[in-house]
């Protein structure tokens, strides 16, 4: 809620949380996914991440408290706690696809030699089935690590309440820029230059008042 200058409190925001965060996560199955932690600590990895159906490709980075990277940091304004998170280290293959590679790789050398990453053939070797490790790994989320490492604010002013100079429709002359609106975008560079582009914008109709 926020105060008008006239009219009292309105309705006008949507509640801020954190976005664009590391998440930290839940150690499935105990030992194995401990150890492919330990492994990959700081080992990064293109993957594709799916949560609640919100899907984002891109490197994934192993840490001490879960996991980051850029698909993390997208897809965590959709994450909870424990909600899950599927992990596909080869979304360009089906499990069939994937299934044939390995089988026709283990007739000409080891199953996995040019397609694993070196420190995880040890643990899929040990997995009962391997494919469905590489394709469906299933992390569940324990927290977003919280406002000091998030990059970006979700919520605030509601866009609606403002024309396309960042104006407040309601009240000439009370304008608004970059996080104080619900507006959020990826990692990227992307809210920077919002934040920047959305004051330009003000400081353009602002000048053409006192001109």
């Amino acid at each position: 809620m926020i105060a008008g200058p006239s009219t009292g409190e309105f309705n006008a925001t949507i509640p801020i949380k954190y976005g664009n965060n590391p998440i930290s996560i839940t150690v499935i199955n105990g030992k194995e996914k401990y150890e492919m932690g330990r492994i990959l600590y700081h080992d990064k990895m293109s993957i594709e991440l799916d949560i609640k159906g919100h899907k984002e490709k891109g490197e994934l980075l192993f840490t001490d408290y879960g996991i980051s990277g850029i698909a993390v940091m997208v897809l965590s304004r959709y994450a909870c706690p424990g909600d899950k998170i599927i992990c596909d280290f080869y979304p360009e293959f089906t499990d069939q696809e994937l299934h044939s590679i390995i089988r026709t790789l283990k007739k000409m050398s080891g199953p996995y030699d040019g397609l694993v990453h070196p420190k995880l053939v040890s643990i899929v070797e040990n997995q009962k089935n391997p494919v469905s490790f590489l394709k469906h790994l299933e992390f569940t989320v324990k927290a977003l690590r919280g406002e000091e490492f998030a990059q970006a604010d979700l919520g605030g002013l509601m866009i609606s309440n403002f024309n396309e100079s960042f104006e407040f429709i309601n009240y000439p002359h009370l304008y608004a820029t970059g996080e104080i609106l619900d507006i959020t975008g990826d990692c990227g560079g992307y809210n920077i230059h919002f934040a920047l582009a959305s004051a330009y914008s003000v400081f353009e109709e602002v000048s053409k008042t006192i001109q």
